[in-house]
């Protein structure tokens, strides 16, 4: 929109000027083929300007480098369970698949936090199907 927005300024400018040299001539004073070649250097100003415009280069669209890729930090996984305190019973689960998964990912039998293995056998809350 911007492009288009100076080509219109040009052009309108190439115009104001166009006409303003016709308003103060005088009408005698500027012969007309002097008229002409001032219409003629506007126009040919405006349609140089056109040409420039379309022939600059776009700018490519920025594309992140690979090395900006893997160098971006991987955002920490979000925890699937709280290990910092007791926050889980055997109840607050359906199965024993459920409640061993989280005992494990707690670090099991070295710190059942959550008390899931009460007889420290390594399997958690053994009375869930």
């Amino acid at each position: 929109m911007g492009n288009k927005l100076k080509k219109y300024s040009i052009i309108l400018g190439g115009v104001l000027v166009v006409i303003l040299i016709i308003a103060f001539s005088g009408g005698d004073e500027i012969k007309d083929s002097q008229k002409v070649n001032q219409e003629a250097n506007v126009i040919q100003t405006i349609q140089d300007t056109e040409q420039d415009q379309e022939t600059e280069p776009a700018e490519p669209a920025s594309r992140p480098t690979l090395d900006e890729i893997f160098d971006e930090p991987t955002p920490a996984p979000t925890p699937k369970y709280t290990c910092s305190y007791n926050a889980y019973n055997c109840d607050d689960f359906s199965t024993h698949r459920q409640a061993q998964e989280a005992y494990e990912y707690c670090g099991g039998i070295n710190n059942d936090v959550h008390g899931l293995d009460r007889d420290k056998d390594g399997s958690a809350c053994e009375t869930l199907p």
